[in-house]
């Protein structure tokens, strides 16, 4: 394995063990907030959160679209990503669902909101997004192991 892909692997797994772990307390209080967001994945499975940060020590305040996501814990309000965690605000979904009520649709529901991000489709079942972030967790953990029994 060369150097980079062995890097890679290890930021993988380290993150893998820091979601494994959850957050502590000053890690929530040091991450950006993430408003509005929803999953998206990409033709690979690769999912990433889409939505309004505030706080990101690198761009503050801005829409964005996060590093590969590992982990999400929609009740206690955290994700963990390849570079970091977030604090969640609003879900998108929640957002789409007052959009719908104001304007009256009689039922609130996915789809009357929608956008568009090149190379991305929203992931909105939260069991499709709880699967996929499994297969990848696993493909990194065999990754190691294979890594492990080469050298």
């Amino acid at each position: 394995m060369k150097t980079e892909q062995q890097s890679q692997l290890d930021r993988a797994l380290a993150s893998i063990r820091a979601a494994e772990a959850g957050p502590t307390d000053d890690d929530l209080a040091a991450a950006p907030v993430l408003e509005l967001w929803r999953p998206l994945a990409n033709i690979h499975a690769a999912v990433v959160l889409w939505g309004q940060v505030t706080g990101h020590p690198r761009i503050g305040a801005s829409t964005i679209t996060t590093s590969r996501l590992i982990a999400l814990d929609r009740q206690a309000g955290w994700a963990r990503t390849y570079s970091r965690w977030y604090r969640l605000g609003e879900p998108f979904s929640e957002f789409e669902a007052n959009v719908a009520r104001d304007l009256k649709i009689s039922e609130a529901r996915k789809g009357v909101v929608s956008f568009e991000l090149a190379g991305f489709v929203a992931v909105d079942d939260d069991n499709l997004v709880d699967r996929l972030l499994a297969a990848f967790i696993a493909h990194v953990q065999n990754a190691a192991i294979e890594n492990r029994v080469k050298h």
